[in-house]
């Protein structure tokens, strides 16, 4: 194997690992149940 194929698979297995974590992060994130401030900031009175 030479040096230019172990750059590509370090480089797949870092972008791979960060879209990884990002996922979690993202489904972590959409499954908060956060209490729903917009309609009382943005009240039209």
């Amino acid at each position: 194997m030479d040096d230019l194929s172990k750059v590509y698979k370090a480089s797949f297995a870092a972008s791979s690992f960060f879209f990884f974590c990002v996922g979690i992060v993202l489904d972590v994130i959409s499954s908060t149940n956060l209490p729903n401030f917009y309609n009382e900031i943005n009240k039209e009175e």
